[in-house]
C-alpha cells in the first residue's frame, strides 16, 4: 500500500506541458549523477528533503527535447509552498540544428530549505518568448 501511495502522489506532483517549443521527456531528483555511453543516469532518487537542514541538497535532473530548430534557453526557477522564488538555474544557449534533438540538464541546489516543499518549475526560451515546459514538486519532511 505504501508503494502505491508513493507512485501515486509522485504521478501527481510532476507536470509537463504541451509546449510550442521544447518539453520534458523525463525528471528526477538525485544525489548524485552517473554517465553512462553518452548518457546521464540518476543514482539516487529522492522523494522528500529535510526541512530547514543546512546539509540538505540534491541533483534536479532532467531530459529536454526541442520541437524547433533554433536558438532555446532553458533554465528553472525553484520556489517554495508560496510561491516565493529561492533559486533559480540559467543555462547556456543551445542552437538546435537538426530534430530530434534530446538535451540532459542538471541543477544543483542546497543549503537551509523551507518546510512545505520546493517547486522545480522548467522553462524555455525561444525566439524572444519564455514558455512553461514542466515541474517537478519535492515534499519536504521535519527532521525526527
Amino acid at each position: 500500500m505504501k508503494k502505491f501511495a508513493l507512485a501515486l502522489a509522485m504521478m501527481f506532483s510532476v507536470g509537463a506541458y504541451a509546449a510550442e517549443t521544447a518539453g520534458i521527456t523525463g525528471m528526477v531528483m538525485t544525489n548524485d549523477t552517473v554517465d553512462n555511453n553518452n548518457f546521464t543516469y540518476p543514482k539516487n532518487i529522492h522523494t522528500v528533503y529535510f526541512s530547514n537542514d543546512p546539509s540538505e541538497g540534491a541533483i534536479f535532473l532532467f531530459y529536454l527535447a526541442y520541437k524547433k530548430t533554433g536558438t532555446h534557453q532553458p533554465s528553472v526557477e525553484l520556489t517554495d509552498k508560496n510561491g516565493k522564488k529561492i533559486d533559480q538555474c540559467q543555462f547556456d544557449p543551445t542552437t538546435v540544428t537538426k530534430l530530434p534533438w534530446t538535451h540532459t540538464l542538471t541543477c544543483r541546489w542546497s543549503g537551509r530549505q523551507s518546510d512545505g516543499g520546493i517547486n522545480f518549475t522548467v522553462y524555455n526560451k525561444f525566439g524572444g518568448k519564455q514558455e512553461k515546459i514542466g515541474e517537478l514538486f519535492l515534499a519536504s519532511k521535519n527532521p525526527q
